[in-house]
C-alpha cells in the first residue's frame, strides 16, 4: 500500500492516562497490554515518522 502524506491522517486514539496508565479509569483493563506492547513508543515512532512526512497528525479523546 502507498500512502500519500497530504491526503494521510495519523489518528491517535485513547492514549491519555485514564486509558493507558495503571491508575487510570480504564488502566485495570488497557495499561498492562499497552505496556506490555510498547505502545507509548511505537506510536510515538509512528508520530515522528506522520510528521517528518508532512502527514496530518490528529489526537482523539472519546468522553
Amino acid at each position: 500500500m502507498e500512502l500519500t502524506p497530504s491526503s494521510t491522517a495519523f489518528i491517535a486514539v485513547h492514549l491519555q492516562h485514564d486509558i493507558i496508565g495503571t491508575d487510570g479509569a480504564f488502566g485495570g483493563v488497557f495499561a498492562a497490554q499497552a505496556a506490555e506492547r510498547g505502545v507509548v513508543a511505537v506510536t510515538a515512532e509512528l508520530l515522528d515518522a506522520a510528521r517528518s512526512a508532512k502527514a496530518t497528525v490528529v489526537y482523539l479523546r472519546v468522553a
